[in-house]
């Protein structure tokens, strides 16, 4: 499956009984991404205050790599989680339909971006 799920639900005409299911995964995703957090806050603080020469300093930098490692980890296992146990076979036939157009207009974007590059330029100013 390409992307996110989640950024297609609300086209899926969802039960009550799915909403419910998604709520519970939802709040249970939050509080791990809720502690990743605060662990990348704590290392960025302690990182911000340390030269690249101190012996903790790799330590910091390995706790990063190792949360953002994790963070990508939930995110597959919230789709796969989604994808799998709450959705119907149509709703996640629907949903593929429905990233795969999302992801096809994201790169017209990208490409009308580039081709484009003052229209950036404005929008900063």
């Amino acid at each position: 499956m390409m992307g996110s799920v989640f950024g297609v639900l609300h086209e899926l005409a969802l039960t009550s009984d799915q909403k419910v299911k998604l709520k519970a995964i939802h709040v249970e995703i939050r509080s791990k991404m809720a502690a990743l957090a605060t662990s990348d806050r704590d290392a960025m603080h302690r990182l911000a205050a340390l030269p690249p020469t101190d012996v903790a300093y790799a330590g910091l930098v390995s706790t990063l790599k190792s949360n953002a490692a994790a963070r990508v980890q939930l995110h597959a296992d919230l789709n796969a989680n989604i994808y799998s146990n709450v959705l119907t076979a149509e709703q996640r036939t629907r949903a593929v339909m429905l990233m795969g157009e999302r992801a096809k207009r994201l790169g017209e974007r990208k490409d009308w971006k580039e081709q484009n590059p003052m229209y950036e330029e404005h929008v900063k100013s």
